[in-house]
């Protein structure tokens, strides 16, 4: 192999885990938009699980204010905001 050869090998690499840690933050920030939604409505003991094959699902389940546990599904858009399907 070439130098040119070990050049783009490193630059996919280096493509691959940029791309790996700019999805990582995107994802632990949407997690904690969901998280300080679902507190600002008064939920408690939230629990946030990503769906991997979906991207930007999140199933959240929660005790709402009279204590019965609930489950509750959003997108997030990280530049739109959260939008809840119940």
């Amino acid at each position: 192999m070439g130098l040119l050869a070990h050049s783009n090998v490193l630059g996919v690499a280096g493509g691959a885990m940029l791309f790996g840690a700019l999805y990582l933050v995107a994802h632990i920030t949407a997690k904690a938009l969901v998280t300080a939604d679902a507190e600002s409505k008064g939920w408690k003991d939230i629990a946030v699980r990503w769906s991997p094959f979906a991207p930007r699902y999140y199933r959240v389940t929660y005790t709402d204010d009279k204590g019965y546990a609930r489950d509750g599904h959003c997108i997030v858009e990280l530049f739109r905001g959260i939008y809840w399907r119940d």
